[in-house]
């Protein structure tokens, strides 16, 4: 997509793919002699840049771009594939996530199995009335296996699976890491960066290990 301006910068229309091909399938010619003016859709639809992009999701299905204004200037274009684009930053991570969240629930049923050892588990490390109603590994929150996988008291039950000491250090170091990247991913308030994603890469892998 490409913005028409005229001389004195106001927008006039939006060159696309689509609106090339209907000019010529249009007009039934073989050869791009025509003047840019004569391709352009003239009617664009803008958004504000500090709206909600999702009140413009039919205008986007529709001409797969939205024109983004701030005041009366053009600051430039979302497209489709920008959407899906930033969707992707988020869901990559996501999927890792629960992966992340399935490994673990795994490891505990594990470990845990028998109803006792899980109770004196979350006795050890989650302190409090509100803990006391959990009574399975499925009621339990990224957060509360954090805490119990990593509490000294609780390590021999996990040993079988790692090593030791500095095993618990580093996954603690994990955790708590996934668990900023998680919070912020839930709340959408920032995507992964490349490095969040290849640490809850190893994270991953280390609880496949």
């Amino acid at each position: 997509q490409m913005p028409v301006v005229d001389e004195t910068g106001e927008i006039t229309g939006v060159v696309s793919m689509e609106s090339i091909v209907m000019q010529l399938y249009a007009l039934n010619i073989d050869e791009l002699n025509l003047k840019t003016d004569e391709f352009k859709e003239t009617k664009v639809e803008y958004a504000d840049a500090f709206a909600d992009i999702f009140k413009h999701l039919d205008e986007l299905a529709e001409k797969n771009f939205v024109l983004i204004r701030d005041g009366a200037r053009v600051k430039g274009l979302v497209t489709t594939y920008d959407l899906l684009m930033y969707f992707r930053k988020f869901t990559e991570a996501f999927l890792i996530l629960h992966k992340i969240e399935e490994l673990l629930r795994d490891l505990f049923k594990a470990c845990l199995s028998d109803e006792k050892a899980f109770l004196d588990a979350r006795a050890n490390a989650l302190k409090g009335p509100e803990f006391e109603k959990i009574k399975t590994v499925n009621e339990l929150t990224f957060d509360n296996y954090k805490i119990i996988i990593t509490n000294k008291a609780n390590w021999s039950y996990f040993k079988g699976t790692f090593k030791g000491d500095e095993d618990r250090d580093q996954l603690n170091r994990l955790l708590e890491s996934a668990r900023l990247v998680r919070n912020d991913i839930c709340h959408f308030k920032n995507s992964a960066s490349e490095s969040e994603k290849a640490m809850l890469l190893r994270l991953k892998d280390f609880l496949e290990a």
